[in-house]
């Protein structure tokens, strides 16, 4: 098992989720903050601006069972963020990447887990 993460800085600020699925493109792409994509605790992806919201509403949308693209509109490198379908689980790839993971190969619970804690960084609960 590899383990996939995520990683916001704390001071970005708690979001409410069903605000945000009902906000434009433009108000999505205003709200930038640093990510960085870590796999086994190396940095694989980082950018200093990056469109969280915009990423969010799409692996939001995703179904989990096709390969996940992320194109981004702030940049013409596309797909900017990738988990490619394998018979035998996922790969994560990018153009920007640090370096290649294909050997860090995820299962679909590696991506959910991530997934569900990017959510919990951005999101206030409702409750």
């Amino acid at each position: 098992m590899n383990r996939l993460e995520f990683v916001l800085p704390d001071q970005h600020g708690k979001l409410k989720e069903n605000e945000i699925r009902q906000l434009p493109i433009n108000e999505l792409l205003s709200y930038e903050c640093p990510m960085t994509i870590m796999i086994n605790d190396r940095v694989f992806f980082n950018d200093p601006f990056f469109c969280i919201l915009e990423f969010w509403k799409s692996v939001a949308a995703w179904d989990k069972t096709h390969t996940f693209d992320y194109h981004s509109i702030e940049t013409d490198e596309n797909p900017l963020i990738q988990f490619v379908r394998t018979p035998d689980g996922w790969l994560l790839r990018s153009p920007w990447s640090v370096f290649n993971a294909d050997e860090y190969l995820l299962s679909t619970e590696d991506l959910c887990i991530a997934i569900s804690a990017l959510e919990k960084q951005l999101f206030v609960s409702d409750i």
